[in-house]
Parts: structure tokens; C-alpha cells; sequence
């Protein structure tokens, strides 16, 4: 005959288990990311999808959303027009993937013009100052589709103001990031350059005494000069004309002092 036993669980059993459940939670919560709240971008089709189908992309990033889930997420948060929009192209029966949705919205609520963002970004000049240049490039950057690294760099570098792109191809940046920042600090260096200014009677003054107009040295054929200055002579307006931007003088014998000879 068989007996049953019952069997009463010791105070070492549940501390036992205790112990295994705190493992348990401890390793969960080290795995597991932190977790912060975002909210998913919304979007009624008013405007160029460009910036918006960006800010989704870092949410599926951030989130970790699988690209199977990435429509259907995108989709419940299309409002308005492009909703509808959404709705009509189920209706075709197609399966849609995340390449698909982003074409299609491009094409739908993009420029309705028939555009070549990359031949436009190759063709970008720097008319003002680089911050400002920068901003436009990586507009159209970002309509130009996917380019390679030394692409970006060298297109734009090429659409940089002389005296700046030739800094920059100098240094031979290797990414776009690190030509960025050598632009703006070959502009910041001209701009920092001292400027001075030069009136009439101190031009006259200084042909009369054969002194350089950078330096305050003696000019002379040979003359190297210390300082480069950027200088703008300042110019009044006269009833008989302009007055001449200076120049500096030349080595005759009417105007040139005999040079002390060395016994």
C-alpha cells in the first residue's frame, strides 16, 4: 500500500527561490534598455514629406521598430489628406513596404516639379556666409538621395567661395562634418584680418615720403612687407572726380631718395 506524504516546503526552499527570482529581475533590468517616451511624428501631407519620413526613420532607429511593423506604425499616424492618400493605395492590393510608402509620398505630396536635386546640389554656389550655405546644401543633400562620402565632400567643397575652397581642398578633409568646420574657420581667419582705411591727405603723405601703405617702412623695389593688411582707402566725393586708389610709387629719380651708402 502506498502512502502519501505531504510535503512541507522548508524557510531554505523559499529563500532559495527568493534568491533566484532577485538573479532573475537583476538580469532583466541590466539587459533591457531604458526606456524614453517619444512621440511619433504626425503627418497631413501639407507639406514635403522630406523632413518627416527623417524624424520617422530616428524614431524606428531609437525604438528598434522591426521593418516589418514600420508601415502600419507610420500609417496610423497619417492624417488628412495624406491619409486618404494611404487608404487609396491599400486599396491596389500591392503589399507596401517602407520604400514603397516613402516613394509614394515623394510623389503624391513632393515637389510637383520634375527636379535633379543632385545636379542642383552640384551646381550650389556660397553666395553669403557659410553657416547659411551650409544649411541649403544639406537640404538639397538630403533630396539628392544616397552619395558616398568624398561625393558630399567634394560637392561641397567645389560650391565654397575661392579664398575658402582652396583652405579647405588644402587640408583634405575626409568627411563632411570636418570639411564644415574648416570652412568656417578659414572664414572666421579673413574676416579677423585687420582693416585700415587711408584719407586722402594720409595717401598724398605717404607717396611724399616713399612709405609703404601695408607697413611703415621704406618702399623700395625690393620691399617685402611685414604686414599684409586688407585695405580700403576711403574715397571723397570732389567736384573734379574720384580720387585714384594708391599705388605704390615708382623708382624714378624725381620722386626717390638717394639711398645712404654704407662706408
Amino acid at each position: 500500500m502506498i502512502r502519501s506524504i505531504a510535503w512541507k516546503p522548508s524557510w531554505a526552499f523559499f529563500l532559495m527561490l527568493t534568491s533566484v527570482h532577485v538573479v532573475k529581475c537583476s538580469v532583466s533590468q541590466s539587459v533591457l534598455p531604458k526606456l524614453t517616451k517619444l512621440e511619433f511624428p504626425r503627418y497631413q501631407g501639407g507639406d514635403d514629406p522630406t523632413s518627416w519620413i527623417c524624424r520617422a526613420e530616428q524614431f524606428f532607429e531609437f525604438q528598434q521598430i522591426e521593418p516589418e511593423e514600420r508601415v502600419s506604425l507610420a500609417a496610423y499616424h497619417l492624417e488628412g489628406d495624406a491619409q486618404l492618400w494611404y487608404q487609396l493605395l491599400k486599396e491596389e492590393g500591392e503589399v507596401i513596404s517602407w520604400a514603397l510608402l516613402k516613394e509614394g509620398l515623394h510623389a503624391r505630396f513632393g515637389s510637383t516639379e520634375i527636379e535633379d536635386f543632385f545636379g542642383d546640389l552640384t551646381k550650389f554656389r556660397q553666395s553669403s556666409i557659410v553657416r547659411e550655405y551650409q544649411t541649403q546644401f544639406e537640404k538639397l543633400l538630403a533630396q539628392a538621395g544616397k552619395l558616398t562620402t568624398p561625393q558630399q565632400v567634394g560637392c561641397f567643397t567645389n560650391g565654397l567661395k575661392e579664398p575658402i575652397q582652396v583652405e579647405v581642398q588644402a587640408a583634405r578633409p575626409t568627411t563632411l562634418s570636418a570639411a564644415v568646420g574648416l570652412a568656417r574657420l578659414y572664414e572666421a581667419k579673413l574676416a579677423s584680418q585687420t582693416k585700415r582705411s587711408f584719407t586722402p591727405a594720409e595717401i598724398e603723405e605717404r607717396r611724399k615720403k616713399d612709405l609703404c601703405f601695408h607697413c611703415n617702412d621704406k618702399f623700395s623695389p625690393c620691399h617685402l612687407c611685414k604686414k599684409l593688411f586688407i585695405m580700403e582707402a576711403c574715397y571723397l566725393e570732389e567736384d573734379d572726380g574720384d580720387i585714384d586708389f594708391p599705388t605704390e610709387p615708382e623708382n624714378d629719380s624725381e620722386n626717390t631718395e638717394e639711398a645712404p651708402t654704407v662706408s
